[in-house]
């Protein structure tokens, strides 16, 4: 990549952030769409552009949400957990 004179370009976006800034955003979509989609709040189709990681759209999404108090949101298991309790 060819730059002009005296000009500095940052880092490349790598490492170990970078992974873990992807891991964490692949998995805040996807416990939004198990989530989200059973409660009737609607999944745009998978070639919307809603789908890239904007605030805009979490904002989006928050604002169509049930106004419900933080104690009243609860996790719905779907399977059995992977750790078994010591006996």
């Amino acid at each position: 990549m060819s730059t002009a004179p005296g000009i500095d370009l940052p880092a490349p976006a790598t490492g170990t952030s970078l992974v873990a800034i992807y891991q964490t955003t692949l998995l805040v979509y996807l416990v939004s769409v198990l989530y989200l989609y059973p409660y009737g709040i609607p999944v745009a189709p998978d070639d919307s552009e809603a789908h890239v990681v904007r605030a805009l759209n979490v904002c989006r999404l928050g604002l169509r949400a049930r106004d419900e108090p933080p104690e009243a949101v609860l996790p719905e298991y779907l399977r059995e957990p992977d750790a078994k309790p010591r006996q």
